[in-house]
């Protein structure tokens, strides 16, 4: 967690199940998990290989979008950044159906409450 703590701006990792964005999550950062096959995994320590894929933790969309362009050695999608929210659409999956399990993250009923009022506020 050193890029949480301030230690370092990024982080790059390998994720199988979750070691890139279950620390992403807890540690309040951007995390992405790169499509299987898109980022070599040579040299890394992979315990599931055909699962493997390298990918990076940033404080923010900039550094973690300059890392993966960086991993994935493409150019250009700084473009589609954008400083404002018009247009854009979020998602939310059934949060009855998809609670992540009691092990993983304390279940918390406010978050249930927020996400239905913010549903409803922006009718979708």
């Amino acid at each position: 967690m050193a890029v949480a703590a301030g230690f370092v701006p990024v982080a790059i990792g390998t994720e199988s199940d979750g070691s890139l964005v279950q620390p992403s999550t807890r540690g309040g950062l951007y995390g992405l998990k790169a499509t299987i096959g898109s980022i070599p995994t040579e040299g890394c320590l992979a315990n599931t290989p055909p699962l493997a894929s390298s990918g990076g933790m940033a404080k923010s969309v900039r550094d973690l979008t300059d890392i993966m362009t960086t991993l994935m050695g493409v150019e250009g999608p700084e473009k589609s950044l954008t400083t404002s929210w018009e247009g854009q659409r979020i998602g939310f999956v059934d949060f009855d159906l998809w609670q992540p399990a009691p092990f993983v993250v304390e279940p918390r009923e406010d978050f249930k409450k927020q996400t239905v009022s913010f549903r409803h506020k922006n009718k979708g």
